[in-house]
């Protein structure tokens, strides 16, 4: 037999087996369990994967894994490995890459504001029943990657600052499991301060005239402007709030009037380093839902500007008045940078995933979609 027709059969011989054992023991190799990476309950293949087709494993007790992918560079963080939820019992698998198809595996999709994906290609790859997360804790009016249309009728849920949303994720709280200060506590909060009003702005420009506002505030009252729109400059670090701490008042402005917008000026650069803070952005009834009681001056409630600085003139000279918007340390306290928190992927995608597992229960139903919360965040600047 020539050489070549022997190497034509033994190649068909070859192929043959092959096919039989990629049919056979391929599926074998996918279906089958094998024992974790952290050891106990064993680890199917195909669910550890997050392909949609199968993605819990729940027979026998073995524990739930599903993949949730996140599309992202280095600069949004590190947000891949695989994290136990203990209070659900079950683990979370995270990928995090720049590939749209790999992240056309995933149960779920969480998706920075920051990062410069394509909603397009994404909704190109998008399979069936996958859910998206969309996260920013910038106001609609300043997140970077955002899309209306796609948000409105594309995107299942939020993780942002508002106290409606899916992941409700606030810049800080008020708690009252314990106090601050004791009832029977006779601090003078004004002592020691020699300034009357400060502000810290960096960005000069915004849809609202902030600027404009504190300069014409500032006609009427003794205010410090820091940072690149101000006269005044301090380092970019604690050193910072502690020179602003001399200050009686804070001016909480923020960039955009958005409703439930209140961030760290508020909760940490003014309640946590003891100065009362005169806030706008939110309306007054946002920060009455959140802060803590008699703690802040909000614009709004003042018929002018004039108006405004008269009242702090006078909380300025009478000590008493003023140490009345401390008065809540004696039955709280404040927790002036919850937003850290949420950036340690293990916290975030075990929240993710609890709310994953209910729409497992109730596939269909509307929790598989906030469309209210969407359309409320949407619409909540002015």
């Amino acid at each position: 037999m020539k050489l070549a027709q022997r190497f034509l059969i033994t190649t068909a011989v070859f192929s043959v087996g092959f096919l039989v054992f990629y049919f056979h023991w391929g599926n074998f190799l996918y279906d089958h369990e094998f024992p974790s990476k952290s050891g106990g309950a064993a680890l199917n293949v195909r669910d550890y994967r997050g392909t949609s087709e199968n993605a819990t494993h729940v027979n026998g007790g073995h524990t739930v894994y599903k993949e949730i992918g996140v599309w992202a560079t280095s600069s949004e963080g590190k947000w891949d490995g695989e994290f136990s939820c203990n209070e659900s019992g079950t683990k979370v698998h995270v990928i995090q890459t720049t590939d749209y198809e790999r992240l056309s595996h995933s149960n779920a999709l969480f998706l920075i504001h920051s990062a410069a994906f394509s909603w397009t290609k994404l909704k190109r790859k998008r399979p069936p029943g996958q859910i998206w997360i969309y996260m920013s804790f910038e106001s609609p009016l300043n997140s970077l990657n955002f899309n209306h249309d796609v948000l409105l009728n594309d995107v299942n849920w939020t993780f942002t600052y508002r106290f409606d949303a899916t992941f409700p994720s606030p810049y800080g709280g008020y708690f009252t499991d314990k106090p601050t200060v004791l009832a029977s506590d006779t601090t003078n909060w004004a002592k020691g301060k020699h300034g009357v009003v400060c502000a810290m702005v960096s960005h000069c420009t915004d849809g609202w005239g902030r600027m404009k506002m504190i300069h014409q505030l500032a006609s009427y009252i003794s205010t410090d402007i820091y940072g690149s729109c101000g006269s005044r400059s301090c380092p970019r670090d604690h050193s910072c709030n502690k020179m602003l701490s001399k200050y009686k008042f804070y001016l909480a402005f923020e960039n955009s009037e958005c409703n439930g917008y209140i961030t760290e000026k508020f909760w940490h650069n003014a309640l946590i380093y003891n100065l009362v803070p005169v806030v706008y952005g939110g309306t007054p009834a946002d920060y009455e839902k959140v802060a803590p009681p008699n703690s802040f001056i909000h614009v709004k409630n003042f018929p002018s500007l004039k108006h405004l600085a008269e009242y702090l003139k006078l909380l300025d000279r009478n000590d008493e008045l003023y140490n009345e918007y401390f008065d809540w340390k004696k039955k709280g306290r404040v927790e002036g940078n919850l937003l850290a928190t949420y950036y340690e992927p293990n916290i975030t995608m075990c929240r993710i995933m609890s709310r994953l597992l209910e729409v497992d229960k109730s596939p269909g139903d509307r929790s598989a979609k906030d469309v209210e919360e969407i359309y409320s965040y949407l619409h909540s600047c002015r």
